[in-house]
């Protein structure tokens, strides 16, 4: 069996509501800017066109698609984070209760120590994780550690022929040829219905189907066993089928 994670909605322990912070040569400076300044000082005078132009078609000059580009990184397949690109604080603008093993949102997930170190175990070297210093609405430093965690598996193979959901296209309505994705409704039985290919997706635990929406991300039975044999509050997630 597989699982589907569903982002979690509005503030509180599973969300973490806030504003990440970024800081470019030790200066606090705004995400846009960061990669504006990044672009000019070292990709502007490439020989090439760089992926973001390929990536994007539409008639905008190279900086602003690079800025575009950059920002998905943390949950499309755009390379790996460099140094510069990861949050070093994120201001939260709720003070939590308790805050779950996973939290944040679909663009910026942070994750406790104990499910960085379970994630590790079962992916060692497969996904991306930097320090972050929460802060509370009073400026106070979250007493726990978080990482921000960064996906690094992206599969297709979701089986449209076995399951049931809503298509969507971004370009013309026909079938999928690469221009459009799946959207699942968020719902259990939604998921129920999902299939993934089970010889695709064997030996993962944690990943991206890039050709569906609204679910977040996967994980396999095994890494969902072992949320629940260590206590880890994890965002909603429910089950799929396997074909």
């Amino acid at each position: 069996m597989v699982w589907g994670v569903l982002p979690p909605g509005g503030a509180g322990d599973y969300s973490a509501h806030g504003d990440a912070i970024f800081k470019y040569n030790g200066e606090y400076i705004e995400e846009d800017e960061l990669h504006r300044t990044y672009f000019k000082e070292y990709l502007a005078n490439l020989p090439e066109p760089g992926p973001w132009e390929a990536a994007d078609g539409r008639n905008f000059p190279p900086i602003v698609k690079y800025v575009s580009w950059a920002r998905k990184k943390t949950y499309l397949d755009h390379g790996p984070m460099l140094e510069h690109e990861w949050p070093v604080e994120f201001q939260m603008k709720k003070k939590p209760k308790n805050l779950a093993a996973l939290a944040g949102g679909s663009l910026n997930k942070m994750v406790n120590g104990e499910l960085k170190n379970l994630i590790e175990e079962f992916e060692p070297g497969v996904h991306q994780f930097a320090p972050v210093k929460l802060l509370l609405p009073s400026g106070e430093v979250y007493p726990v550690q978080y990482y921000t965690f960064v996906i690094r598996q992206y599969m297709r193979s979701f089986v449209p022929e076995e399951s049931v959901y809503v298509r969507y296209f971004q370009g013309d309505d026909k079938p999928f040829d690469g221009s459009g994705r799946y959207r699942i409704e968020p719902t259990k039985k939604a998921l129920s219905q999902v299939a993934l290919s089970r010889e695709k997706i064997a030996g993962l635990h944690i990943w991206y189907e890039t050709d569906v929406t609204q679910i977040d991300f996967c994980i396999s039975d095994e890494f969902q066993a072992a949320l629940q044999s260590n206590g880890l509050r994890f965002w909603r997630h429910f089950p799929m089928k396997e074909v």
